[in-house]
């Protein structure tokens, strides 16, 4: 499907032009089943459920490094300055404009959360693991994209996250046992999907060392939907957080990794094989 108004043809889909979709009705309600087979495999894992605030603390960030490799993504909570008249002078042109110049406090201690799994690192911080740690949780997730289309690229998604932390071999494991019922899943409802190694979007990536690893060294892999469009990804991200945010498994720095999954991508994946009337598509109960 292409851009234009097509959204406007499903039933319970509100685009918003700056970036994001709302959805309610029978399409929310497809979009939960699609969700509720992703917690099925982290209750199948034992994992912890977490949910998390929608503000994260820069200090978590800080030990991710997100700023330095993705500050062209980032998205702050903006507050206004503490000055009465430029105070009244937002209010005042709030009802004559859909766009502010805003006069920003010069200080910011918190970002929107731009991934799942961050909270998960950030609650383990400096402890010690004697057993694997299996998490899940789904946050909205904000990010400061170029070239925004509905269902797709969206500037604030849903995303659903599965993370281990553990040995290197826990965690491999672990991706390989959830890359598999992924594979099977996308197979069965019927679309037309395939995996590839990706990598992320750096900043300065020519620049970047983490960008030139990636390649020699793939750590990342994507479903990819016909044309690129990412469902899932499968992320090794090695001893990386473990020594950013001080994890142990025993005695020595954790590896971790996750495997994400934009709900509003897979609603896009169903719309684009299985048309606009969600009622219409493959019951997700009769399927293994």
């Amino acid at each position: 499907m292409s851009d234009a108004d097509d959204w406007r043809r499903v039933a319970g889909l509100r685009w918003h032009a700056q970036g994001y979709a709302s959805v309610h009705g029978d399409l929310l309600a497809r979009m939960r089943a699609i969700d509720a087979r992703f917690v099925q495999w982290a209750q199948a894992e034992a994992a912890t459920d977490y949910q998390f605030a929608g503000l994260m603390p820069l200090s978590d960030l800080r030990r991710a490094q997100y700023l330095q490799g993705f500050p062209h993504l980032a998205v702050f909570p903006a507050t206004l300055a503490p000055d009465p008249s430029r105070l009244r002078g937002v209010a005042a042109t709030s009802t004559t404009t859909d766009t502010l110049d805003l006069p920003f406090a010069t200080t910011c201690d918190s970002i929107l959360p731009p991934a799942a799994c961050f909270g998960v690192y950030a609650a383990l911080r400096d402890t010690s693991l004697h057993a694997p740690h299996i998490a899940t949780t789904c946050c909205t997730c904000y990010r400061n994209e170029a070239g925004v289309a509905w269902l797709r690229r969206q500037r604030s998604f849903a995303m659903r996250e599965l993370v281990c932390v553990g040995t290197r071999e826990e965690v491999q494991a672990f991706l390989a046992r959830n890359r598999e019922r992924v594979d099977a899943f996308a197979k069965a409802l019927g679309l037309d999907a395939h995996w590839e190694m990706a990598t992320d979007p750096f900043f300065e990536a020519e620049r970047d060392p983490r960008q030139l690893a990636q390649r020699l060294d793939p750590l990342k892999h994507e479903l990819r939907l016909h044309g690129g469009l990412a469902l899932c990804s499968v992320n090794d991200h090695r001893n990386f957080f473990g020594e950013g945010f001080g994890i142990d498994r025993d005695g020595m720095p954790a590896h971790s990794g996750c495997v994400a999954f934009g709900l509003e991508r897979w609603l896009y994946a169903c719309i684009d094989a299985f048309g606009d009337d969600c009622r219409a598509w493959p019951a997700l109960d009769a399927i293994a």
